[in-house]
């Protein structure tokens, strides 16, 4: 005996279209924190008192005019992030493809002055956003089912 279910709501609820939706959105809700900048704090930098090498690069770069004393944010790090989807858009992808990305926002290559600073890990934004992120899918899904 061969049991066969068809029909037009079946292959909607096949095509999850909801559940990828939220996928998608959720990616984009994550990067959307990852881009959060935390409350600019002037501190001094000691190599520039105890390192030759730093406090003349420091120098020469501000002669030239390449940086500026305040610092000012050029938002570059945030405004790189992206989202892609895989996996026939169940799975979403953040990413950032500047050259000290790593250094400011990665669990792995952050430094200890851009942790102090407030600046937000992938790691910790997944850990702490996660419930939120499984619950708008899990609803999603349910919609999809429930039509």
């Amino acid at each position: 005996m061969a049991i066969r279910v068809e029909g037009a709501r079946l292959d909607r609820i096949q095509q999850l279209r909801k559940v990828k939706s939220a996928v998608k959105l959720s990616g984009y809700m994550l990067s959307g924190k990852m881009k959060e900048y935390p409350p600019q704090a002037h501190i001094p930098n000691p190599l520039i008192k105890s390192n030759e090498r730093v406090r003349k690069g420091f120098f020469a770069r501000l002669r030239k005019g390449e940086i500026g004393v305040p610092y000012s944010r050029t938002r570059k790090l945030g405004n790189s992030w992206t989202v892609r989807t895989r996996n026939s858009g169940l799975t979403a992808i953040i990413g950032n493809n500047t050259s000290y990305g790593q250094l400011v926002q990665s669990p792995e290559g952050q430094t200890r002055a851009h942790g102090q600073a407030g600046w937000i890990t992938t790691a910790k934004a997944e850990e702490t956003y996660r419930s939120e992120i499984v619950d708008y899918i899990r609803d999603a899904l349910i919609q999809e089912v429930e039509g």
